[in-house]
């Protein structure tokens, strides 16, 4: 029906994962966008780290100059309002991905939700300039290492070529793997769901200064559902939070229900996997909002 290769999905409530297809608990899969979660969790713990000063609510036009940080350049002065905040939250006013050399704004930093990839790709350059470490370094530092996530990576190496799923498309023709060598925070993650489901239960889930901060509404996304963009996450009612992943052939989906503490992790292989989720959560009943964004 929903013509989807493999899939791996897991229910803290039930605390089991299905595997379907080819998946199982070693299977890597491209994270997409479930990788800026991650992203947004070190950045906030790296704005609480005694060790650097850095602010997420500092322009980021301050520490480019400072740290001369190589980046597109601008011809808007409201570009020089964008914090670490703007971005995490998609408020900045750049779009998804530019392609142009020079980054256009599309309205004041903090004025609208406007969902923005290339804006955390600026935000990368800017957080390795202040620690002076590489992306790479970093995560292996704050998150993968303590959270004992031994297959996840934020570039292609070779235990993804070893690991990674073959991935299909709507017709479920196979389609080629890509090698993403050049690290990018908004979506490079490979990652299997043992080790995600690791990361969100020990960091989203239990009470720290990190997700205190992560849970805060921004911006407002849509009226209907009451739904907000806080750091990193969609916010529906303070009760739900989400973020979907979409790389094409690779579709994933978090969904988190603060009221219980408990959440679905989904990754597919498949073009079809977002429609598979969405029926199993009865989003498009419950929350059109949701289906709005991620179709």
């Amino acid at each position: 029906m929903y013509k989807v290769d493999s899939f791996a999905l897991f229910n803290s409530n039930s605390n089991k994962t299905i595997y379907y297809g080819k998946a199982n608990k070693d299977t890597i899969f491209e994270a997409a966008s479930l990788t800026k979660i991650i992203f947004c969790y070190l950045v906030i713990e790296l704005s609480q780290d005694k060790l650097y000063e850095f602010s997420l609510d500092t322009p980021l036009i301050i520490y480019r100059k400072k740290y001369n940080v190589t980046f597109k350049d601008y011809n808007d002065k409201s570009f020089e309002l964008i914090c670490a905040r703007h971005i995490l939250s998609h408020c900045s006013g750049l779009e998804n991905w530019s392609n142009k050399d020079i980054l256009p704004m599309y309205f004041t930093p903090g004025e609208k939700f406007m969902y923005s990839g290339e804006g955390y790709q600026y935000l990368q350059e800017i957080i390795c300039a202040i620690t002076k470490k590489d992306i790479e370094a970093l995560l292996n530092e704050y998150i993968f290492k303590p959270l004992n996530m031994r297959n996840s990576f934020i570039k292609y190496n070779e235990v993804v070529r070893e690991k990674l799923i073959n991935c299909y498309d709507q017709d479920l023709k196979i389609c080629d793997n890509r090698s993403i060598e050049n690290p990018n925070v908004a979506y490079s993650l490979y990652t299997t769901i043992t080790d995600y489901k690791k990361f969100v239960s020990k960091c989203l889930l239990c009470e720290n200064q990190i997700n205190k901060e992560m849970y805060k509404k921004v911006i407002l996304v849509d009226t209907i559902d009451n739904m907000w963009w806080d750091l990193g996450l969609a916010n529906i009612n303070d009760k739900y939070y989400w973020q979907w992943g979409d790389n094409g052939c690779f579709k994933n989906f978090l969904w988190i229900d603060k009221a219980t503490n408990s959440f679905v992790l989904f990754f597919s292989n498949s073009y079809n996997g977002l429609d598979l989720i969405s029926d199993l959560l009865n989003l498009e009943n419950k929350y059109k909002s949701v289906i709005k964004i991620i179709k």
